[in-house]
């Protein structure tokens, strides 16, 4: 009996799926379509494939407000730490990343017509980096805003054509979002930076920032706040900025010793700027201002340079204030336009240099005036004392007149009422000695003979 060979039939293997990686890809959509899509890690570690759509959830389409163009927005992977981003879709004009723990960017031609680049608690590499580099921005970027992001450096020097108007960046001081602890890291020099010299609006907050000295400024900037940075500023110059308004938001560090403005167009300085405590020099000269609010001058001021501003209004109402500009080690001004309304008289400064001080005799006058008034007032307080009293101490006589009349009322009343019980017990005497007589009684009984 011949053995019988079974012959096994192959299993046929099926190919293993190919495991997603745990990096979140931002990239082009599958087919033809120019949307952009997420590539993300599904339960199987397949891949999974979500389109950017709604205004809720992770990967966020919207339509922009006021424009034709698109808002997209990243809000934090949920089955990843990082997030790369390979492609933007054309149309984007804002473009927002939140909460990304870790970030990949590089190689990156982001669309024209893109507007807004904000990056709000993200953990951002270095710029430029390994991982981040190399982003070209196009010329309708008006914005890039780093909030509340950790940033170690940042080199805008690659950004210098392109016609930015504002740079935002502020630290956070760290936080536990998900999967790690936010860095703590922070920017500590612009070395060798070139800023786009279109930038209007510089802001560089709560950063570990020492010094700009090797770095190009932009030269359009109006508004630059550099608040709660480590700059050990003890002297400042800005000449030559067009910078026209020192406004309400015009800051300067309090440790600023001297602080040069000269050329700058300078119209007008708000009541409400605050020059530092302890400035020894300042210099508006060359400027637009035709009025100066002295009072705003620090007591440690040593030097003031106004030379050259088409002053007409120069009024002085301290005489505090009109010292302190005459002990001045070095002051200049031109004065020649000034001109001097009452109760200002022109009044020498020093040297060619006058002012619109308040006369000594229109002080006195003025104090006079105070007196006289305080004593009309004092003797019309008077009067009226006097009168009040006068109405109470009437009050008081009537009321003791009223008194006096009830009392006197209320007398004869009682004596009205003793006078005719006297005279009904006299009537029932009577009639007792009737009844007396009646009965043969003498009247001696009762009215004996004295």
């Amino acid at each position: 009996m011949g053995r019988h060979t079974k012959t096994k039939k192959a299993k046929k293997r099926r190919a293993a799926p190919t495991e997603c990686s745990k990096v979140v890809v931002i990239q082009k959509c599958p087919g033809k379509s120019t949307r952009a899509c997420a590539i993300t890690r599904g339960r199987k570690r397949s891949c999974r494939v979500i389109r950017f759509s709604g205004a809720h959830g992770t990967y966020q389409r919207m339509r922009s407000r006021g424009t034709n163009g698109t808002v997209l927005q990243i809000r934090k992977a949920r089955r990843s730490c990082t997030t790369k981003i390979e492609y933007i879709p054309p149309g984007v004009v804002d473009l927002g990343l939140y909460i990304i723990p870790r970030l990949e960017m590089h190689d990156v031609v982001l669309p024209e017509g893109l507007r807004t680049l904000r990056f709000t608690f993200v953990n951002i590499p270095p710029y430029p980096s390994p991982n981040f580099r190399n982003i070209t921005l196009p010329n309708s970027m008006e914005a890039i805003y780093i909030e509340e992001s950790p940033v170690s450096s940042l080199d805008p020097t690659d950004w210098r054509n392109v016609p930015l108007k504002t740079l935002y960046v502020t630290h956070l001081n760290g936080d536990l979002i998900q999967c790690r602890v936010f860095s703590k890291s922070s920017i500590e020099t612009f070395d060798r930076t070139v800023f786009p010299p279109s930038i209007t609006t510089l802001q560089i907050r709560e950063t570990k920032v020492k010094t700009f000295a090797t770095s190009t400024l932009p030269t359009s900037v109006v508004a630059m706040n550099l608040e709660h940075n480590e700059i050990p500023l003890s002297s400042r110059s800005i000449g030559g900025n067009p910078i026209q308004t020192l406004g309400n938001r015009s800051r300067f560090p309090s440790g600023l010793r001297n602080l040069s403005m000269a050329e700058c167009q300078i119209s007008n300085i708000s009541a409400d700027v605050e020059f530092p405590p302890n400035l020894l020099s300042l210099d508006l000269s060359g400027n637009k201002l035709e009025s100066f609010p002295f009072d705003k001058l620090p007591q440690s001021l040593r030097e003031l340079d106004l030379e050259g501003n088409p002053l007409k209004e120069f009024n002085i109402d301290n005489s505090a204030v009109l010292d302190q500009l005459r002990n001045l080690s070095d002051f200049d001004a031109t004065t020649d336009h000034v001109k001097c309304n009452p109760p200002y008289i022109k009044t020498n400064v020093r040297g060619k240099i006058f002012a619109c001080a308040v006369s000594k005799a229109r002080k006195i006058q003025s104090g006079e005036s105070i007196v006289q008034g305080a004593s009309a007032s004092a003797s019309k307080s008077s009067s009226t004392t006097l009168v009040l009293v006068a109405v109470l101490a009437c009050l008081v006589v009537a009321m003791f007149a009223l008194l006096f009349v009830v009392h006197i009322l209320r007398r004869r009343r009682g004596r009205l009422a003793d006078q005719t019980d006297m005279e009904a017990a006299e009537e029932s005497l009577r009639s007792v000695m009737a009844s007396y007589k009646v009965q043969g009684f003498d009247d001696s009984v009762f009215h004996p003979t004295q």
